[in-house]
């Protein structure tokens, strides 16, 4: 089974990885303790013998993420265990503006501001940055554009035919006219309160001038109305 570890800063679209993989058709677990994977893969190996790849996200909120995770891959690959790892980043004034947009606080910013939480965070995962097979920079990234960055960095994950879905209607008196124009029946134009549903509205459609180019039958559409 191959194993793609989703992880990298804060506010830089790991989600967004995650949910492009997932959408290609890997199956996709976020938030896993690095004392997890182990025991997880087993039992994946066991439950799904045929799964080819699993996708997981780590981030540093986890505890000791750090500090575990590099041994952590030592062992997978000790097992033959192939293991890709996506770190997804993005500049400090990108990473800024999301944060100001989504108002969330930064888990490690403490008492401090956004920005040093930022720091913070570059500072605790640039080791695990040096150990990643692929660096995205989604700065400058749109949605569609990450996803085909995926599709050309990861060749391998199983690609959905395109669906293409058709919703159709049809009038069934033909294409209605413009509203009614003419003038109020109810009262000769002068009161434009008068309900339609009075007597003098309900005949005057097909008395009118109008009514014999309009494309419906509006007597009937008028008295049901």
């Amino acid at each position: 089974m191959e194993l793609i570890v989703v992880t990298g800063l804060s506010g830089a679209g790991r989600h967004s990885v995650l949910g492009a993989l997932e959408d290609s058709g890997c199956t996709a677990l976020d938030n896993v303790p690095p004392r997890l994977l182990e025991p997880l893969l087993e039992l994946e190996t066991k439950l799904q013998p045929t799964r080819e790849r699993l996708v997981v996200g780590m981030d540093s909120r986890q505890a000791d993420f750090t500090e575990e995770f590099a041994p952590l891959l030592d062992r997978l690959r000790a097992r033959n265990v192939s293991v890709q790892v996506v770190f997804a980043e993005a500049g400090d004034d990108v990473l800024l503006r999301r944060y100001s947009e989504t108002r969330r606080p930064h888990h490690l910013a403490l008492l401090g501001t956004a920005g040093e939480g930022i720091r913070r965070e570059r500072e605790l995962l640039a080791p695990i940055r040096a150990l990643a097979t692929t660096i995205l920079d989604t700065s400058q990234l749109s949605l569609s554009e990450l996803r085909l960055r995926i599709a050309a960095l990861v060749p391998q994950v199983p690609s959905r035919h395109t669906a293409v879905r058709l919703l159709s209607f049809g009038y069934k008196r033909g294409i209605p006219g413009n509203s009614w124009s003419g003038p109020n029946p109810g009262c000769g134009g002068h009161c434009p309160s008068c309900s339609r549903r009075a007597g003098p509205t309900t005949r005057w459609p097909s008395a009118a001038p109008a009514a014999s180019t309009a494309p419906w039958p509006w007597s009937r559409s008028w008295r049901t109305g």
